[in-house]
């Protein structure tokens, strides 16, 4: 239906998403005293993020089992889609193969290519 009012998902939540928190469009779970949040779903994803209940990290929200044991599938289904405007094309690479805070950026952009090649993870020269 079009032009009957704000548009719906099929759940009967706002496609807009909540405006008064950061919760993302379509995501109509909702914590209440009667029932605490203990995950959360990405929208539209099967990543959840899980409140765990043993320790070490019991009571802290980290991503389940499941969605890590998925990680290289979610990250071939992505890996080849256009960035959305605003985003920072690069930027975790930059961060997890850049220089750090001990090493200057002059100092890493004048290594030799060869040393920058990824093995095991890491730049040879880190």
């Amino acid at each position: 239906m079009t032009g009957s009012g704000p548009e719906t998902n099929r759940d009967g939540t706002s496609a807009e998403g909540d405006s008064r928190s950061d919760r993302p469009p379509g995501d109509a779970e909702e914590a209440n005293e009667e029932r605490p949040l203990t995950h959360r779903a990405i929208s539209c994803t099967s990543i959840t993020i899980e409140k765990m209940r043993d320790r070490p990290a019991a009571g802290k929200f980290l991503f389940n089992a499941e969605t890590i044991d998925r990680l290289q599938t979610y990250y071939e289904r992505v890996k080849d889609l256009s960035y959305r405007p605003g985003a920072t094309p690069g930027i975790y690479n930059a961060f997890v193969y850049g220089p750090g805070l001990i090493v200057t950026r002059s100092w890493a952009k004048a290594i030799p290519g060869w040393s920058k090649s990824i093995v095991l993870g890491k730049t040879i020269w880190q």
